[in-house]
């Protein structure tokens, strides 16, 4: 009962180690497939970021000069301009990082491994979106008050709501 051929299982051998052979190919071609996709979308993000923290800015310093809100509008605006401020500084930090070509080979936080660079830049990317968050709360607040708007004032809370939410 060795098999047809009285060899016992030198038939399904090479069998076997040929499927174990393609699997492994697909194992490291599913690999190569994530590892290409999650750039891409962390790159959109960071755009998205950049795009909003931009425009934040340029709004902030919008109303700087041409004072159009009362003193409700300006804790919204200067939360946006802190945010966008440290939204621009993460993405310096991780495009420094991204440079370097860190990948994560041990759990744990990186400070604990001397990689003070990504510790870093994960602490402001927490903090950013704490502050793009009580940025969106403010402007949330700012717009449901029922005090008219005139002129650029009433589009100065809806273009915040755009930027917080492009941020996010």
């Amino acid at each position: 009962m060795a098999g047809e051929n009285g060899s016992g299982y030198s038939s399904s051998a090479p069998s076997e180690a040929h499927a174990r052979l393609l699997y492994q190919s697909l194992e490291k071609y599913n690999k190569e497939q994530m590892s290409r996709r999650r750039p891409s979308v962390i790159l959109a993000a960071l755009i998205s970021l950049f795009l909003s923290s931009v425009g934040g800015v340029t709004l902030a310093i919008v109303l700087m000069i041409k004072v159009v809100e009362k003193e409700a509008g300006c804790l919204s605006r200067d939360l946006i301009l802190f945010a966008a401020i440290i939204s621009m500084f993460y993405i310096g930090l991780h495009i420094r990082g991204a440079r370097k070509d860190y990948k994560r080979e041990v759990s744990g936080p990186p400070q604990l491994h001397g990689q003070y660079l990504y510790a870093t830049a994960l602490l402001i990317a927490r903090l950013g979106i704490c502050v793009w968050v009580a940025a969106l709360i403010a402007t949330a607040i700012l717009m449901a008050r029922a005090v008219p708007f005139q002129d650029l004032s009433k589009t100065v809370p809806i273009l915040n709501l755009l930027i917080c939410t492009g941020a996010m």
